[in-house]
């Protein structure tokens, strides 16, 4: 079977799922949008098929709202070819894809999304993009496997009551099956202590690390800046962001603020 062939295929097959959850697929049109749509990704040299499954989708990861974007640059810098990815928090794909790009034939992604909603996106772009080195799981990464609830919004985070319960799943767990992994990346909403104390196996071997810490939000699970960073090997450099200006600094313990989201792209010095 062709290529052209199997991508069109793909493609039924996608619309067809959709249909079956009650969305319906649109090209993109020269002007508004309808969602769910596809448009073409690339930056950095990084190219692939986006299902944009709603305005934040659209928001949030199209290349020209993008910019520059230091995050993606960064990721870059970490994946190396081969490379075994555990990526907790995929929300609707977009750096799984372009993670697992870069890790090629020979590596794999393991991407975990706690939101129904996202992860049914994230695996659309699976199967849109016939990605083979790319595994999405449905569930919440914490420091000890059974349940925990999130909130029903798009950037999902875990709640005390009143949200969806999904199954949770530690990375170091992830790791025993699917392992060993030389990246790890983290992005969950002021959870990144407690998914940390998950990973501890995996942090032993001094993996590369991408992780975003949501410092407001630490203190509503019981952590703060410092318990965060103390996770982390002492001997790691690297760069970090702000939210607050979006620019690349040298990695310092010392200079994050309490106040601010931080990216960290970290790996041994």
């Amino acid at each position: 079977m062709s290529n052209l062939a199997l991508s069109s295929l793909m493609r039924s097959a996608i619309k067809k799922s959709a249909a079956a959850a009650g969305w319906e697929i649109h090209k993109k049109k020269a002007s508004g949008a309808t969602f769910p749509l596809i448009e073409k990704f690339e930056a950095f040299g990084v190219g692939f098929q986006y299902w944009v499954a709603d305005e934040t989708g659209q928001r949030w990861y199209l290349p020209k709202n993008l910019g520059g974007s230091a995050e993606l640059r960064e990721t870059k810098r970490l994946i190396r070819p081969g490379d075994r990815v555990l990526e907790i928090g995929s929300h609707h794909g977009v750096y799984m894809l372009f993670v697992s790009k870069l890790a090629g034939s020979e590596g794999r992604v393991i991407s975990v999304e706690a939101h129904p909603f996202n992860a049914m996106v994230a695996g659309a772009q699976i199967a849109l993009n016939q990605v083979e080195n790319c595994r999405l799981i449905h569930a919440a990464a914490s420091d000890r496997s059974g349940s925990v609830e999130v909130s029903d919004d798009s950037n999902a985070s875990v709640v005390e009551s009143q949200g969806i319960r999904v199954p949770a799943i530690t990375g170091d767990e992830l790791d025993a099956q699917f392992g060993p992994f030389t990246v790890l990346k983290v992005d969950v909403e002021g959870y990144e202590g407690v998914v940390l104390d998950g990973c501890r196996n995996i942090l032993s071997r001094n993996p590369r690390v991408s992780l975003e810490v949501h410092c407001p939000s630490l203190a509503s699970f019981g952590t703060t800046v410092n318990q965060v960073l103390d996770r982390i090997p002492a001997r790691y450099g690297g760069t970090m962001m702000f939210r607050s200006d979006w620019q690349l600094r040298p990695f310092s313990r010392e200079a994050v603020p309490a106040d601010d989201i931080v990216n960290l792209f970290l790996g041994p010095a």
